[in-house]
C-alpha cells in the first residue's frame, strides 16, 4: 500500500486501554464503559473537495437526488405525513431501496456535497426526507417492534444503510429515533457474536456453495460490524464486535492458500483467522453461476471500512485490505481469451487503442445485472487510486475511476428529472436508481474522507472476547429439572478480571446456581465453568425456551460482556397407553409442502395405500419430519408406508421417497426407495426406553413433486 495510508502498530498492552480514546477530542468524555453513540464530531474535519473528480461525483450525487427526492420518493410513499412512513413490507424492495437513499442524501447533506440549484429541493425538504427514510426503517426493524425486518440473509446490508444515514444525521433525529436506530444496529450486529463464517471452499479446496462465492455477504455483514464499533466504542459487545468484523472482512476475499498463509494481520497470522476461501488465487470470483465482475467489485465493501472508521476518529484495522490488490489487480489485468471465454476475450477493464482507461467492461462468461453499471466500478476505482491499492495494476486507478463516473453521469444527461436508466435491461435490479444512489455518496464519501488527510491503517492486536459455551438438557418435561454448564474461556493473552457469569430463565422457571458464577480473575488460556440447576414449571405449555447466558468482564478500562442461549424443549406428555401417533402432539414438524395432515391426505380425504383405506394415519410431503416425545414407555411402532393413492390419478408411479426411523437421534429404520406404484411397506421398529422418535420422509431423488406419503395407521405401543 502506498503512501496514501499511514500504518500504525500498537502493542496489545496498549491497545487494552483503548479504542474510547481514539474517538475526536470533542468525543473523548463518552465513558469507556457504556454502550451509548459517540456522535460524529464534524470540527474535526475540514472542507468538501473541490477537484474536478470530487466535482463530477458531487453531480451525479445530486442528479440520483433530484430523481430520489422529485420522482421515487412522492411517487412511492405518496402524501404520507407521519413522522414513520409506510413502507409496503419488510422484504428486501421495501427496506433496501429507502435505507439506501437515506445514506445517499445525508452523505450528501453532511459533506456539503448537496446542491439545492441541482436538485430543484430546499436542503431543509431533503433533510426531512433523509430523516423520515432514515427513521422509517429503523422503526420497522424486529428490534423496535414485533413482526418487522431483520433477522435474514441480507438484513445487516441494510441496517448498515439506515444506521450509517443515522449516524450522519444524529443531530436532526429525536430521542426516540435515536434509540431506534441504536436498537437496530445492536441487534444486527449482535446476531454475528456466535456467527459460522460461510465459505465458497473449505480448508481443503472443495466447494461448499457451486457458483456462489460467500465474499460479497461476508464483506456487507463485516459493514455493519464496523459501523457498530466506530458508534458504540464503549459498547460491552465491542470486543465480540470486532473480532468477527476482522474475520469476516479476512474472509471475504480470502483465495485458497491463505488458509496456509503465516501473514499476521492484527494479531493473528492469517491462517487463523480463515476455515476456508472465497475467490481464486487470480483474484477472480463466481457468483451467480460463473465469474462475475460486478461481484469482484464488492471488495470496495472491504475497502470502504476508512470512511467509517475515519468518521470515528479511529484508525482502520489491516484486515480490510486483505487481497484488495489482486482483486482490483484481478479486473484490470486478468486475460480471458476467447474461446472458451465470449467474444471478444481480452480484461474485464476495456483498455483505449492506445491503451489507456476506457469506459467499457467486459464480462467473460455474462452479466445478470444488465451490462450498463458503472457507478460500482467507480467506486472501487476511487478507493484504489485514493487509499493505494492499485499498485499492480498496469494502468493507474484514477484513469479508470474518471471514465466510469463520466459514463455515469452521461446516461443521467439524457434525462430531465435525474435518473441514470432507461430501458430496463440497462440494470435489471428493482432498486437500481437508489443503488446508484448510494454508490455515488460512498464515492463522494471516499473523496470527502481522503480530502482530510492521510488514512490511518493499524495492524495492532485487538483483544478477542472471551469464549462462552452453554450446554444443558435439550428436553425438560414440565416440572422436571437439568443442569446447565456456562463453560467461560479466556481466548485472549491478557488476563480478564471481575468475571461473572449469569443466566437468565423464562417466566416461571428456576435456576438455582450450583458452585461459583464469579471468578477475580482468569489469565489468558484459562477457563472457568458455572452451573444451575433449572427447573421448568409443573405447568409449563410445551415448546420450545431459551435460556439466556452472559459473561462479564474487565478488561483494562472497558466493561465486555459475551452473550449466548440454549433453547430447550419442553415436550408435550408422553402417551401412558397404546395409541395412534396422529392423537398424539409432535413436538417439531417441518412438511415439503403445507402442513403435515392427521387422518387426511392433501385433498381432505381418508389416507389410501395400495388400495387400503386407513381411518388413521399421518400424511406428509417429502422432504418432511415429524419428531414426537415417548418419554421411555413406548415400545414398539407400526405402520403401513407408501405413496397416497391420490398420486396414480397423475400416473401410475408418480413420486419416489425413502422413509427413515430416527430413535433417539439414531437411524433405526430406512426404506428402500417407494414408488407410487410400490405396495404398501409394513413398519416394525423397536422403541423401547426411547425418549423421542423422529420420522422422516427424503424425497427419492427426483424432487418432491408427487411426494404425497402416508404413514397409514401409525400407532405406538406403550404403557
Amino acid at each position: 500500500m502506498r503512501a496514501r495510508t499511514v500504518l500504525t502498530a500498537i502493542v496489545t498492552a496498549l491497545f487494552l486501554a483503548l479504542p474510547a480514546t481514539l474517538v475526536p477530542s470533542a468525543a473523548s468524555a463518552e465513558p469507556a464503559t457504556t454502550g451509548a453513540v459517540v456522535p460524529i464530531d464534524w470540527s474535526a474535519f475540514r472542507s468538501a473537495p473541490r477537484d474536478a473528480e470530487a466535482r463530477l461525483t458531487a453531480a451525479i450525487l445530486n442528479s440520483a437526488a433530484k430523481y430520489a427526492l422529485t420522482v421515487w420518493y412522492p411517487d412511492t410513499y405518496g402524501d404520507q405525513t407521519g413522522d414513520v412512513l409506510d413502507l409496503g413490507g419488510i422484504a428486501e424492495p421495501n427496506i433496501r431501496p429507502p435505507a439506501g437513499e437515506a445514506f445517499a442524501l445525508a452523505v450528501a447533506l453532511r459533506t456539503g456535497a448537496y446542491d439545492p440549484d441541482a436538485t430543484g429541493v430546499s436542503e431543509a425538504d431533503s433533510r426531512d426526507v433523509a430523516t423520515r427514510l432514515t427513521a422509517s426503517v429503523a422503526a420497522g426493524h424486529v428490534a423496535n417492534g414485533a413482526g418487522g425486518w431483520g433477522d435474514d440473509w441480507q438484513t445487516a446490508l441494510w441496517a448498515y444503510y439506515a444506521g450509517y444515514a443515522g449516524w450522519l444525521l444524529w443531530d436532526d433525529l429525536t430521542a426516540g429515533q435515536r434509540a431506534q436506530v441504536t436498537a437496530m444496529v445492536v441487534h444486527e450486529a449482535d446476531r454475528f457474536q456466535t456467527y459460522q463464517v460461510p465459505y465458497y471452499r473449505d480448508a481443503d479446496g472443495t466447494v461448499l456453495t457451486p457458483g456462489d462465492s460467500k465474499a460479497e455477504e461476508n464483506a456487507w455483514n463485516a459493514d455493519l460490524l464496523q459501523l457498530a464499533t466506530a458508534m458504540m466504542p464503549g459498547h460491552p459487545h465491542w470486543p465480540a464486535w470486532m473480532s468477527k468484523n476482522l474475520e469476516l472482512m479476512l474472509s471475504a476475499f480470502a483465495r485458497p492458500s491463505d488458509v496456509e498463509r503465516s501473514t499476521v494481520v492484527n494479531g493473528r497470522p492469517v491462517r487463523d483467522w480463515l476455515d476456508g476461501s472465497n475467490i481464486a488465487e487470480d483474484g477472480t470470483l463466481v457468483n451467480h453461476g460463473f465469474i462475475h465482475p460486478d461481484y469482484m467489485a464488492t471488495v470496495a465493501e472491504n475497502t470502504g471500512a476508512p470512511l467509517t472508521y475515519a468518521l470515528a476518529g479511529q484508525p482502520t484495522p489491516r484486515a480490510a485490505f486483505w487481497n484488495a490488490d489482486l482483486v482490483y489487480d484481478s479486473l484490470v489485468d486478468v486475460d480471458f481469451p476467447s474461446p472458451p471465454y465470449r467474444e471478444p476475450g481480452g480484461t474485464v477493464y476495456t483498455r483505449s487503442p492506445a491503451g489507456t482507461a476506457s469506459p467499457g467492461v467486459y464480462y467473460p462468461q455474462g452479466n445478470d445485472w444488465g451490462t450498463s453499471r458503472r457507478m460500482h466500478f467507480a467506486l472501487v476505482d476511487t478507493q484504489a487510486d485514493l487509499f493505494g491499492f492499485d499498485d499492480d495494476a498496469s494502468v493507474p486507478a484514477a484513469g479508470w475511476a474518471h471514465e466510469h463516473a463520466a459514463t455515469v453521469r452521461s446516461m443521467q444527461q439524457r434525462f430531465d428529472d435525474g435518473r441514470t436508466y432507461g430501458e430496463a435491461a440497462e440494470d435489471t435490479y428493482a432498486g437500481r436508481e437508489q443503488w446508484v444512489a448510494f454508490m455515488a455518496a460512498a464515492t463522494y464519501l471516499t473523496r470527502w474522507v481522503a480530502h482530510q488527510g492521510p488514512v490511518d491503517v493499524t495492524n495492532r492486536p485487538y483483544p478477542r472476547p472471551a469464549e462462552l459455551t452453554l450446554t444443558g438438557p435439550d428436553l425438560v418435561e414440565a416440572g422436571a429439572s437439568g443442569t446447565v454448564d456456562a463453560h467461560v474461556r479466556n481466548t485472549d493473552r491478557a488476563a480478564i478480571r471481575d468475571v461473572t457469569a449469569r443466566l437468565a430463565v423464562p417466566a416461571g422457571w428456576s435456576a438455582r446456581a450450583d458452585g461459583a458464577t464469579w471468578w477475580r480473575m482468569l489469565r489468558g488460556g484459562a477457563s472457568a465453568t458455572a452451573a444451575w440447576r433449572v427447573r421448568a414449571p409443573r405447568d409449563a405449555e410445551p415448546g420450545t425456551y431459551t435460556l439466556a447466558a452472559t459473561v462479564s468482564y474487565r478488561q483494562g478500562a472497558r466493561r465486555v460482556e459475551v452473550p449466548t442461549d440454549l433453547r430447550v424443549d419442553v415436550p408435550p406428555p408422553a402417551p401412558t397407553g397404546d395409541t395412534w401417533v396422529s392423537d398424539l402432539t409432535w413436538m417439531r414438524a417441518s412438511n415439503g409442502y403445507g402442513p403435515a395432515l392427521l387422518d387426511r391426505n392433501y385433498y381432505g380425504d381418508p389416507l389410501v395405500v395400495d388400495g387400503t383405506t386407513h381411518a388413521k394415519g399421518l400424511w406428509t410431503n417429502a422432504p418432511a419430519s415429524l419428531t414426537y416425545h415417548l418419554g421411555g414407555r413406548c415400545t414398539r411402532l407400526t405402520a403401513d408406508l407408501g405413496i397416497d393413492d391420490s398420486m396414480r390419478a397423475h400416473g401410475d408411479d408418480r413420486g419416489s421417497v425413502v422413509y427413515r426411523v430416527l430413535v433417539d437421534g439414531t437411524a433405526a429404520y430406512t426404506s428402500p426407495r417407494l414408488t407410487g406404484s410400490a405396495p404398501a411397506t409394513p413398519l416394525a421398529v423397536d422403541v423401547s426406553g426411547a425418549r423421542l422418535v423422529e420420522l422422516v420422509v427424503d424425497d427419492g431423488g427426483d424432487g418432491k413433486s408427487y411426494d404425497h406419503a402416508d404413514w397409514a395407521g401409525a400407532r405406538l405401543a406403550c404403557g
